[in-house]
């Protein structure tokens, strides 16, 4: 009961330690990637697959980029949204 409880406890602290970005499909998308792209990058290096490979990786790519695109996008408008709001609580 007590180590269930302490796990719990743990599960929580370490979802509030986590980076907001962290949280985002397109972070953990892109992270995934990454891995792929090392994995693939080392295997063409060394002659174990051929270059063709990566080509099979593109539509990742343009996925992604598009994810990343889409998120700056939201950032700069609300950004922007946020600078021409005037402050009312300030005097």
């Amino acid at each position: 009961m007590v180590v269930l409880i302490v796990e719990k406890l743990n599960i929580i602290i370490m979802n509030e330690n986590k980076f907001s970005f962290e949280k985002l499909d397109a972070y953990r998308e892109a992270r995934l990637l990454v891995k792929q792209i090392y994995e693939l990058q080392n295997a063409v290096d060394l002659g174990y697959i051929a270059e063709t490979n990566l080509e099979k990786m593109r539509p990742q790519f343009i996925h992604i980029s598009r994810m990343l695109s889409g998120l700056r996008n939201f950032y700069i408008s609300e950004l922007n949204r946020t600078i021409s709001k005037p402050n009312l609580l300030k005097p």
